[in-house]
């Protein structure tokens, strides 16, 4: 059985993509904005259950979140 590789970003834990450094676009993408001079990502965004990562979800998206969770209450 052969061991599979890890997601190249720093901050993942998921296995690469066959024939990949990473298991999505968005860590790649992640990866290339913080080599670009972004700040680096303390955990993971990819939302995958392998790493425990959290989805990154747009600053408007959360607003519309919130809005609705308080009118469901």
């Amino acid at each position: 059985m052969e061991d599979k590789k890890k997601c190249a970003h720093p901050t993942c834990g998921c296995p690469a993509l066959p024939l990949m450094d990473y298991c999505c676009e968005e860590c790649r993408d992640a990866a290339t904005r913080e080599v670009e001079g972004e700040e680096p990502m303390k955990t993971c965004k990819c939302g995958h259950e392998d790493c425990g990562g959290e989805i990154e979800i747009p600053a408007e998206t959360q607003g519309i979140l919130m809005a609705s969770e308080a009118l469901a209450t």
